[in-house]
């Protein structure tokens, strides 16, 4: 039996950090969490009636969106780029909004300039204009005028009809001091395309509408 005195010991290892098993903290990626206030306005934004259709909010939005939150360019763009398919997503399909859905997620490939001044020259036709949905057979000629998908024809118009046809309609009811439910009179939808073309919506759209 070996003496005790005569073994040789060996000093302790020091821990290490890799050997520690309590776990480091880490930063999460994307930087810092949003605070709690700026998430309820954003998904109050995104379900909102005038934007639950389009989940895309334009430079202005964007703008008003980070004014009133106080988050940066980089955070709303992440938010929208993970909450649209993890938020926004599961809350349309369970309404049933299959097909905006669909629609919203084609559209984000722009389409070109060609193919949207036409699309606004449809609308701005005076017998389209204040009733802005193509029915089946007048989509499926926008289809066949255009190339595009019937996905991002609906899309289209469900964010156009708000950020390129409202404005004017309202515009030209408050000029004629009308209500949204009364009829436009043949003045205003004879100068149509003026009211368009002053306005540097589209400056092909004259043109177009000039076309029989």
């Amino acid at each position: 039996m070996s003496n005790p005195a005569e073994m040789k010991t060996t000093p302790a290892k020091r821990k290490s950090a890799e050997d520690d098993p309590k776990p480091q903290k880490q930063m999460k990626k994307g930087g810092p969490s949003l605070p709690p206030e700026a998430i309820s306005y954003l998904k109050e934004w995104i379900m909102s009636p005038e934007h639950m259709n389009n989940p895309y909010p334009t430079d202005e939005e964007k703008e008003q969106i980070m004014k009133d939150t106080g988050i940066t360019t980089k955070q709303l763009g992440s938010w929208f780029n993970n909450n649209r398919k993890r938020y926004w997503q599961p809350k349309m399909e369970a309404m049933g909004k299959h097909d905006i859905v669909q629609a919203a997620f084609a559209s984000s490939r722009a389409l070109p300039p060609q193919i949207t001044d036409y699309l606004k020259a449809w609308i701005m036709q005076p017998q389209n204009f204040e009733n802005p949905y193509p029915t089946e057979d007048q989509k499926a000629e926008l289809i066949a005028a255009t190339g595009i998908e019937r996905k991002q024809l609906i899309s289209w118009f469900s964010n156009n009809r708000t950020r390129f046809w409202k404005p004017i309609n309202d515009s030209i009811r408050s000029q004629y001091g009308l209500s949204d439910s009364d009829p436009l009179p043949a003045e205003a939808l004879a100068n149509l395309s003026q009211h368009v073309d002053s306005s540097g919506s589209a400056s092909a759209l004259p043109a177009i509408l000039a076309e029989p």
